[in-house]
């Protein structure tokens, strides 16, 4: 257990159907669109002048409210338009609890007809929320545990049943709340149906126990979804991590410029930090007491800025070269193309030096995606890297599986 001592277990759903965290989400954008357009109604007066007086940058300024008023209307329109084309999305578990230790299931109801052309994706995930003090806001929750598949999709009188079952371990956590930690599991349902995109969210308690689901999901639909899962992941690892024959081995590279996202975020960041401190500086021109504090602040935005950027261009700009031959591994690392340090050898015989670690995770809360890195472990005990910044649990397991493929390696 990840907490112990006593603790409040979540309680059990006192109906048969758990409705879905989006059933009054369009609420929140329409009061907030009304709120920005009726405070904005004592300018509208100055807007026109400011218009007559040619004060265009004036008028932006005084049409931010109303814009963000609209631009929020809008966002409810099209919520409240997906919300009435595909239902309430009423959940019914089954079991009533998840068993931690059994299986998670149930049935999701939609108004929409089923089409075979339809995409849907469920995956459970427990999430761990810590608050700094008692009267202080939640932090954003850490993933733990998740798990993906495509429900079971069957025609019904009044539209489309989707049909989840997951495995649980014995060893994943309980809903609870325990002073300032709360631990709780969300169902996501993603999908596209008829170029319209789908996005619903369960919160559903689990508990200890063995229960299993009385309606098990068909094997050869399950069967069918890890085939597609494995070729899936094993695209995404082609595409992250290049890996090219050499004779009777392997060269496995792990490119630059991986996690583009995340980085180009950074250098944003830290040019937004330097080019401020560049502007204090600048305009910092009087002396005194006022000019010093100036450099003070010019110089802690610079550092900060310098060193997100600095970060930014390393991950950018480094590689991982790893060299698999007739039982031998060299792995070296690169940065723009040029070798740093010293190359790492070392000896790999069997499938079972092969170990895939999560170091680090991208994104937070349900959009949390494990870094991966896979290594290898000589009978010295040193470990040497192979590939890294893998994003995805399931794309390393394809990588690995490849490489143990592609190499004959031997279980023992």
């Amino acid at each position: 257990m990840l907490i112990t001592g006593p603790a409040k277990l979540m309680p059990k759903q006192k109906s048969d159907f758990i409705y879905s965290q989006e059933r009054r989400g369009h609420w929140i954008p329409l009061v907030i669109g009304l709120l920005c357009i009726l405070v904005s109604i004592p300018i509208y007066p100055e807007l026109l002048r400011a218009w007559e007086r040619d004060d265009y940058l004036l008028v932006l300024m005084l049409l931010l409210f109303p814009l963000v008023g609209v631009g929020m209307l809008l966002s409810a329109l099209n919520s409240w338009r997906n919300y009435r084309y595909f239902g309430p999305s009423p959940l019914r578990l089954d079991p009533v609890n998840g068993q931690a230790g059994g299986q998670a299931g149930g049935e999701i109801l939609l108004n929409h007809y089923w089409r075979q052309d339809a995409y849907f994706n469920v995956k459970l995930i427990c999430l761990k929320r810590r608050r700094i003090t008692h009267r202080s806001k939640a932090k954003i929750p850490t993933m733990l545990w998740q798990q993906e598949q495509a429900p079971y999709g069957e025609s019904r009188h009044r539209g489309t049943s989707l049909r989840f079952c997951f495995d649980l371990p014995e060893s994943v956590p309980i809903s609870l709340e325990e002073g300032r930690i709360r631990i709780y599991w969300n169902l996501v349902l993603k999908g596209t149906v008829a170029g319209r995109h789908l996005y619903r969210s369960w919160e559903i308690p689990v508990e200890k126990g063995t229960m299993r689901c009385s309606r098990p999901l068909p094997k050869s639909h399950l069967s069918a979804d890890q085939r597609q899962r494995a070729l899936n992941a094993l695209e995404a690892a082609t595409q992250q991590v290049h890996i090219e024959p050499r004779g009777s081995g392997v060269k496995v590279i792990s490119r630059a410029g991986r996690n583009l996202g995340m980085n180009t975020g950074l250098l944003i960041f830290g040019s937004l930090f330097a080019g401020g401190a560049t502007w204090i500086l600048m305009g910092n021109r009087q002396g005194g007491v006022f000019d010093y504090m100036g450099y003070v602040i010019a110089l802690v935005f610079g550092g900060i800025g310098l060193t997100f950027i600095g970060a930014a261009l390393w991950m950018l700009g480094r590689s991982l070269h790893a060299s698999i031959q007739d039982g031998q591994i060299t792995s070296q690392r690169r940065w723009l193309g040029f070798p740093i340090g010293q190359a790492k050898a070392g000896q790999l015989q069997r499938a079972n030096q092969l170990a895939l670690t999560s170091n680090s995770r991208s994104g937070h809360g349900e959009d949390t995606v494990e870094m991966m890195t896979l290594t290898a472990r000589d009978d010295n005990g040193a470990r040497i890297r192979i590939a890294e910044s893998i994003a995805g649990r399931e794309v390393g397991d394809a990588l690995k599986q490849a490489l143990i493929e592609s190499l004959a390696l031997s279980e023992k």
